[in-house]
């Protein structure tokens, strides 16, 4: 441990130099990938922002390039980003090595195997705390899934939390809740040749599974300020839309959902509809109330000046009805872009044992275990012809507070 200086950190494949992580708060010391040629050209593209850069590796995860990099004393964190069939295994071998780790979404491939890491993060946080009492830094499991940190998400959140007042003595006023996902996945997509991502073996529910963890996360993020909790069931219908020229995705790749949320109250309901086989992209999540409704909607796809000039980011329009009959009033807020930088400053400070409950709850890697819950319940309700299915309980869970999962996560519960 060394408390005052920047805690290093190497990255598996990919790493943005003007991220906040190259900006002085912690130091690339290492740079793994099971290929020489990746490992290598991310060394270069990040040796102008780490200069203390020391080694790069290259080999596959079993070997010992690896493992020199997990026994390093250089290394107090890492950054994992790998093909979903091989990041679990990783990401327990160096919570087991001690190390503190953000790791890239998804979680895992199925529920099943996110829970052997979830076990494994607990069982590296309580080894360490008997080992280093006095440690200034943590074994943290983080997951990276960015929306949970997206300032649009958090706002959409907050106005969320306002609209709903499930405090009320009147009850939670909740109407619905929908979420559309449209994105097109065709050849000029630099995601659509990825070949892990078509492995329905290893990756069930290829592209859907993989992208539909983004959103939702963030459906569940402002479902939960809402006051609605979990997700019980749900009845989906899931199939393939490709055309098989400029669209060639393995199926499914097109899902439309039914959601029924379990509160304190009975049940509330929202639908998800999401497609890459389509040529319009759009992103749009909103909540209903009998007081008004929030929208969040992306902007800008690509990045550019689009958006009005404004760039990529999300808007967040609120919506509000007054009493007496007065009529709704819209407000609407741009908020540029910004999860990768935010969940990267909460790593940093819940691997440093400073963290908050909010740090927890945005990489929450018990909540990235029930997002892909909620996915794989839908794809199992498509593959039983769309008849309801119960979504799998996991840990405590429920709403916007942390559960016993949490615990021990670089954050006092």
């Amino acid at each position: 441990s060394r408390p005052h200086q920047p805690s290093p950190l190497f990255s598996s494949h990919l790493f943005s130099p003007s991220s906040s992580a190259a900006s002085g708060k912690l130091s690339v010391t290492r740079v793994w990938s099971r290929s020489e040629v990746s490992s290598n050209a991310l060394a270069s593209a990040l040796s102008a922002a780490s200069p203390d850069l020391l080694a790069t590796f290259g080999g596959e995860e079993g070997g010992g390039a690896l493992e020199e990099v997990l026994t390093s004393g250089e290394v107090d964190a890492v950054l994992l980003i790998l093909p979903v069939q091989a990041m679990p295994s990783a990401a327990r071998r160096a919570l087991a090595a001690g190390k503190a780790v953000l790791q890239e979404k998804p979680v895992a491939g199925t529920v099943t195997e996110a829970l052997k890491t979830l076990e494994a993060a607990r069982e590296a946080a309580a080894a360490a705390a008997k080992k280093n009492k006095n440690s200034n830094l943590f074994p943290v499991f983080a997951l990276a899934e960015n929306y949970r940190s997206e300032p649009g998400v958090l706002a959409a959140a907050d106005a969320a939390r306002k609209l709903s007042d499930p405090t009320s003595k009147k009850g939670n006023n909740v109407t619905t809740v929908s979420l559309v996902g449209n994105m097109p996945m065709n050849r000029s997509n630099r995601y659509h040749g990825s070949q892990w991502r078509r492995d329905a073996q290893g990756c069930p529910g290829c592209f859907l599974m993989d992208s539909c963890v983004h959103f939702v996360a963030a459906l569940r993020s402002v479902s939960a300020a809402a006051g609605l909790g979990e997700v019980a069931r749900v009845g989906a219908r899931a199939g393939s839309r490709c055309d098989g020229e400029e669209n060639d995705l393995p199926a499914p790749d097109t899902l439309v959902s039914w959601l029924e949320f379990e509160n304190a109250e009975g049940t509330a309901n929202g639908a998800v509809s999401v497609t890459f086989a389509g040529a319009a992209p759009r992103f749009a999540l909103t909540l209903d109330t009998r007081r008004g409704a929030v929208e969040l909607s992306r902007g800008a796809y690509g990045g550019g000046n689009g958006n009005g000039g404004r760039g990529a980011g999300y808007n967040v329009a609120v919506t509000a009805v007054g009493g007496g009959g007065a009529e709704a009033e819209t407000a609407s807020e741009f908020h540029p872009f910004g999860g990768l930088e935010g969940e990267l400053e909460s790593f940093l400070r819940l691997a440093r044992g400073r963290g908050t409950k909010a740090d927890a709850a945005a990489l929450s890697p018990a909540s990235a275990a029930r997002d892909l819950g909620l996915i794989e319940a839908m794809l199992r309700s498509s593959e039983g012809s769309g008849a309801p299915v119960e979504v799998e309980r996991i840990g405590g869970g429920g709403g916007e507070e942390l559960d016993p999962l949490e615990t021990g996560f670089g954050v006092a519960l």
